[in-house]
């Protein structure tokens, strides 16, 4: 927090973060039985050079297919797969 008391968004890891609440959900789920996978976080920080740049209208389609590809994965029950767009 900061002098204010306020939390400093800007310093949350989100990554970290996200990888504790999936590696926690996973727990639970081995623990009901429901899951046998394995699960390891890697993070990856990209410099100031790869976010910079705009996306090409081929980043934004194939970004698009392969966010729909995923959904549709989950949405027949397929985790653990890998979505790919040919």
């Amino acid at each position: 927090r900061d002098p204010h008391g306020n939390v400093q968004v800007a310093k949350i890891e989100t990554e970290k973060l996200l990888a504790a609440t999936v590696t926690t959900e996973l727990e639970k789920r081995r623990a009901a039985g429901t899951y046998k996978g394995s699960f390891k976080s890697q993070f990856h920080a990209y410099g100031y050079e790869g976010r910079a740049g705009l996306p090409t209208i081929f980043d934004a389609a194939y970004c698009y297919a392969l966010g729909a590809t995923s959904a549709a994965l989950l949405a027949n029950g397929l985790t653990g797969d890998i979505a790919s767009v040919k």
